[in-house]
């Protein structure tokens, strides 16, 4: 209804700011990424939901979020900690999806509820994300310019390459493992991997279908 209305007066009827931004899930051997434009006055809960859509996950397990700032951070964090940041900046803030997160966690990072905080309270400001604990999905998120005339109410993917692994495979190293059966019929487990990878929803990135979904 609202593309007639365009029309009929000439001017977009949906104008905000947005954010483009390019989220690499951190993988040694593997190149996996999305390219999305989001509106910035969305919360982080709902820019999980868009990761989940975009990326293909099942949103089956907990997830944070980690915002950096851009000055260097004198915190001793362990490169396996997820605030851990390759260039040294500080984490400034964790958001996370369960109340029970605030009993755990640095209590030298501020901690919020991700569906309290809009991106406009951060970003663009480089942010993490966490997906699943267990496998621990890290995801880098970039942005890579903001969009001042936006002309949609949505999210869209403008790029992507790469499958997303499929749930609970047993992070990196299982993805790995995963990937050498399937690259091989002959081998014992084919049969039994492929059709337990299609139960988990593992398939081939589709824009085109990514971009049904997040409309």
């Amino acid at each position: 209804m609202y593309k007639d209305l365009e029309e009929l007066i000439g001017i977009p009827v949906f104008q905000s700011t947005a954010l483009e931004m390019k989220i690499t899930l951190r993988l040694q051997n593997r190149k996996i990424y999305r390219k999305l434009i989001v509106p910035i006055n969305i919360t982080f809960s709902q820019l999980h939901d868009v990761i989940q859509t975009a990326f293909g996950w099942e949103n089956y397990h907990l997830h944070e979020f980690y915002i950096f700032d851009n000055k260097k951070s004198n915190l001793p964090l362990n490169p396996n900690h997820p605030a851990f940041n390759e260039e040294g900046y500080k984490p400034i803030a964790n958001l996370v999806c369960d109340q029970e997160a605030f009993n755990y966690g640095d209590g030298n990072i501020l901690k919020k509820m991700d569906h309290t905080v809009k991106l406009s309270e951060y970003m663009p400001a480089n942010v993490t994300y966490i997906y699943d604990f267990g496998d621990s999905w890290i995801h880098d998120i970039q942005v890579e310019r903001v969009i001042e005339d936006y002309d949609k109410n949505y999210p869209i993917c403008v790029d992507g390459e790469g499958n997303t692994p499929p749930e609970d495979v047993g992070g990196e190293g299982g993805y790995e493992v995963f990937l050498e059966i399937m690259a091989d019929q002959n081998h014992p487990d084919y049969g039994y991997m492929k059709a337990w990878s299609k139960q988990q929803g593992y398939k081939d990135f589709d824009i085109e279908m990514v971009n049904r979904w997040l409309k």
